[in-house]
């Protein structure tokens, strides 16, 4: 929401907009966009791909009213539809709700396959899992990001959820762990979510990168940024498509299990 409320401000005056955002609206926002985080055609569509590969046929969506996660309904409805599930319910419900019982209850009725609890934040989604479990409901849960304690150590509610997530930052990266050890020098623990904070540290190196190559002019950064093959950073090796979108950015699916985070495949 935030992305794409300064968006136009940005295009107008030719503003480079470095973005975390994932919608995937941002890809058309602007022409000097670029982020480093995946469009959520991307996370949407690994959520229906592997939750149909498990035969999870059936599906609800419990959906909270916000710009991001609207479009992530938007974006897994249509990738689950067109590889041949049903879509049986979609919810939305305002960011300050604390009591899920009502669209609950209405979802457990119709006994889906799974349930993609598509919330803007980890608590919110942590509520959600505990009272539908309070409430019976068996079928199996997805999550995309939610990788913090918020929801990963929230209770017994969330084990067996699959969570669509960024990749971790690797070990063998010497930049991720020169990263991450004088960010815990620093502040004492790792960041809650590396990714995003890896992200923000390369797009500042990069930005550096392209001045001292480029010049100060914003049109020819914008040229240096898109042409960019390659650039090996925290998060890894990656550049932008022609539309500003990061490319090089593997998902992963992980499991809680015992409120831990199991890598099941990359």
């Amino acid at each position: 929401g935030e992305v794409l409320g300064i968006a136009p401000i940005s295009e107008q005056n030719k503003i480079l907009l470095f973005a975390q955002g994932s919608s995937p609206d941002i890809t058309n926002a602007g022409s000097y966009i670029f982020r480093t985080f995946p469009n959520d055609l991307y996370s949407s569509e690994t959520v229906a791909t592997h939750a149909l590969s498990k035969g999870l046929k059936t599906a609800a969506l419990l959906t909270e009213n916000t710009d991001y996660a609207v479009a992530m309904d938007k974006a897994f409805t249509e990738h689950y539809q067109a590889a041949g599930g049903k879509i049986l319910d979609s919810e939305k419900y305002k960011s300050d709700t604390t009591d899920y019982r009502q669209i609950v209850t209405k979802i457990k009725a119709l006994n889906p396959d799974m349930i993609f609890i598509n919330a803007q934040t980890g608590g919110n989604a942590a509520r959600i899992a505990k009272q539908a479990r309070e409430l019976g409901i068996k079928s199996q849960f997805y999550a995309v990001f939610f990788s913090g304690d918020e929801f990963v150590k929230s209770g017994a509610a969330v084990n067996g959820t699959y969570v669509i997530d960024v990749p971790i930052l690797r070990s063998e990266n010497p930049k991720a762990t020169t990263f991450l050890k004088a960010y815990s020098d620093m502040f004492g623990k790792e960041p809650t979510y590396p990714f995003f904070a890896g992200g923000l540290y390369d797009q500042v190196h990069l930005l550096v990168q392209a001045i001292k190559t480029a010049g100060s002019d914003t049109d020819k950064i914008k040229e240096y940024l898109t042409n960019l093959t390659s650039y090996d950073g925290v998060i890894g090796a990656f550049h932008f498509d022609a539309s500003g979108d990061v490319v090089g950015v593997p998902l992963r699916v992980t499991q809680i299990v015992d409120n831990k985070l199991v890598t099941i495949t990359n």
